[in-house]
């Protein structure tokens, strides 16, 4: 039954799920202009240009920051009301850990962005690997978003890891080569 005079609190996966939303809309907005803008530019007459690599990186990155922490958070938020106090140990041991991966990931790579990129990604994996344990009943629809939280960090972690490794060499080529 439906109570239509319960409401939602800040702290909900209602409100979750909205931000989600926005930061994937946002996403959407940042591909629709990285690809329209050079054509925009190109038919107004003001020449050709390159929206490349480097835009979207830096875009998604700020925006891949508080998504992460959301998406980290979202196991412990339950429907409509939460305190996150009852599961406040469980969220200071994945910073925690996230923490200490930064730390080992930085001393072996000395990548500053690098490691904070990924570490970000394994807070995301960290916070649903310690919310599986931690409760004890599982139902399909908590085990599919377990699956596509820790399948969306693991994304980004390749997508960080060919960005910082990855090598590029432009070269000029004459006529007949």
């Amino acid at each position: 039954k439906i109570n239509h005079n319960s409401k939602s609190s800040l702290i909900s996966r209602e409100s979750n799920i909205f931000t989600h939303n926005i930061f994937l809309s946002a996403s959407l907005i940042i591909v629709f202009i990285g690809t329209i803008l050079p054509l925009i530019h190109s038919e107004i007459g003001l020449g050709i240009i390159s929206i490349g690599a480097p835009f979207f990186d830096e875009m998604f990155f700020y925006l891949f920051i508080p998504f992460a922490i959301f998406i980290g958070l979202s196991p412990f938020v339950k429907w409509r009301k939460q305190n996150l106090s009852q599961h406040k140990s469980s969220i200071l041991l994945a910073i925690f850990l996230t923490l200490i991966s930064f730390i080992i990931l930085y001393s072996i790579n000395k990548n500053l962005l690098f490691s904070f990129k990924i570490s970000l990604s394994l807070f995301i994996i960290i916070s649903a690997v310690i919310h599986f344990i931690s409760i004890k009943k599982y139902d399909m629809s908590y085990l599919n978003m377990q699956l596509a939280h820790i399948s969306l960090a693991i994304l980004a972690i390749g997508i960080f890891t060919v960005n910082a490794y990855r090598i590029d060499k432009e070269v000029v080529l004459k006529v007949g080569q």
